[in-house]
């Protein structure tokens, strides 16, 4: 499984539960909570991971490595 499918399920998950245990909220929130959604799922699996596997492979898709 690759890492950026492993990290989207992780994000995911954090995201359904956020989004059904609050009101609505505005944008700003919103992004907030993107944004620790995903240090929440990278923290999981460690700076080993982020460094060797998840930027990399992130990075190659963006189209920044070849």
């Amino acid at each position: 499984m690759s890492a950026n499918l492993i990290f989207e399920q992780e994000r995911a998950n954090f995201l359904f539960a956020e989004y059904f245990s609050l009101e609505p909220e505005p944008a700003e929130k919103i992004t907030k909570k993107n944004t620790q959604a995903e240090q929440q799922a990278l923290a999981k699996y460690g700076l080993d991971f982020v460094t060797d596997k998840y930027l990399p492979e992130k990075l190659t898709e963006l189209g920044v490595l070849p």
